[in-house]
């Protein structure tokens, strides 16, 4: 059986509980990659990562009023808990979204 099978049966399995008049959706996320300006992210494609020592914020793309790149670090450097006096690093990434 491959790899692709086993995490089938294994999500199946976890999510039987779900009711079948709910709407779910899944995101899988790609592996992330180091970028050097902001000019390289797109909100509506790209998630971010921001990073300060062992501190790390995550937002995901194309989310319900976000709307500019700035909107996107700003949040995600505030759910890690980053000042923005620190000097960070930022990460991207993109999402396949199953609903």
């Amino acid at each position: 059986m491959g790899p692709s099978v086993i995490l089938q049966d294994c999500v199946a399995a976890t999510l039987s509980w779900i009711r079948p008049y709910r709407r779910y959706s899944v995101d899988v996320l790609g592996v992330p990659e180091p970028i050097d300006s902001p000019a390289q992210l797109d909100v509506k494609r790209y998630g971010v990562i921001v990073s300060c020592g062992g501190q790390r914020g995550l937002l995901l793309p194309d989310l319900e009023g976000v709307d500019t790149v700035e909107q996107q670090i700003d949040i995600a450097r505030q759910k890690g808990g980053i000042s923005a006096r620190e000097h960070y690093t930022l990460e991207r990434f993109e999402v396949v979204r199953h609903t």
